[in-house]
């Protein structure tokens, strides 16, 4: 995650982070674009399936502003 010049710039985020995303957007009564442009809004439709979907281990409980 990056910030530069009042954006944040974030690479390859899963479901989870984006729903994230969305809901500080939402909050900031901001948007979230990918790179061709397209508006995001809502994490099923973009984004890479979590860790927890694609394993069948179960979840990890982490703090909400943890990603990694």
């Amino acid at each position: 995650m990056h910030h530069r010049n009042g954006e944040i710039f974030v690479k390859q985020p899963d479901q989870e982070f984006l729903a994230k995303m969305l809901a500080i957007a939402s909050d900031l009564d901001a948007v979230v674009v990918g790179d061709d442009g397209e508006k995001y809004t809502s994490p099923d439709s973009h984004g890479i399936l979590p860790a927890v979907c694609r394993s069948r281990t179960p979840p990890i409980t982490k703090p909400w502003w943890r990603f990694w």
